[in-house]
C-alpha cells in the first residue's frame, strides 16, 4: 500500500521512534521526504494503519543517474520479518532489473534480503556498520564493542 500525505508520514515516522535504532534508516528517509523529498521516495507498507513492514524506495518507473548512490536506494524496517518477506515478492516494490542499494539495521532481515535476491538472479553483498556514540569510551570499552559485530 502507497502511502500518501504528510499527517501519514508524520504518523508513521512517529511510531518508528518507538523501534530505534532498528526503524533509524526508514526514519531518516521520512524525514527527508517531509522536508522536500530531494530523492523523490515512496513510503509502502503493509497495512495501514497498524503497519508491521515499511519500504522506503524510489518511483520504480524513473530512470535514474546510474553514479548516483541515492538514486537506487530502498530503506526497509520490519517488526515481523515473515510480512516483509511477503511485500518483497510482490513485483511492485522493487525493481530487482537493476542494482539496488538496499539499507536495513536489522541484521535478522539480511540472510531473508539474501534468498529474495537470490531468486530474482541478483547476487547480494552486506557491508556491516557499528556506530557508537559516547562522550567517554576507555579502549576496553571500545574493544568489548568491537568484538559483539
Amino acid at each position: 500500500m502507497l502511502l500518501t500525505g504528510i499527517s501519514k508520514l508524520v504518523t508513521l515516522q512517529r511510531a518508528l521512534t518507538c523501534s530505534f535504532p532498528k526503524s533509524l534508516q526508514v526514519s531518516g528517509a521520512l524525514y527527508n521526504m517531509m522536508n522536500g523529498n530531494p530523492f523523490r521516495l515512496q513510503v509502502l507498507v503493509d497495512r495501514w494503519p497498524d503497519f508491521t513492514s515499511v519500504v522506503c524506495r524510489p518511483p520504480l518507473e524513473e530512470t535514474m543517474e546510474p553514479l548516483d548512490p541515492y538514486n537506487d536506494a530502498y530503506f526497509l524496517f520490519s517488526k515481523h520479518p515473515e510480512s516483509l518477506f511477503q511485500m518483497l515478492h510482490d513485483p511492485q516494490i522493487i525493481n530487482w532489473n537493476k542494482d539496488v542499494h538496499i539499507e536495513v539495521c536489522q541484521p535478522a532481515l539480511w540472510d531473508m534480503l539474501h534468498t529474495i535476491g537470490s531468486k530474482h538472479g541478483r547476487q547480494m553483498q552486506t557491508l556491516r556498520f557499528l556506530l557508537c556514540v559516547r562522550d567517554e569510551m576507555d579502549s576496553e570499552e571500545l574493544e568489548q564493542i568491537s568484538n559483539h559485530r
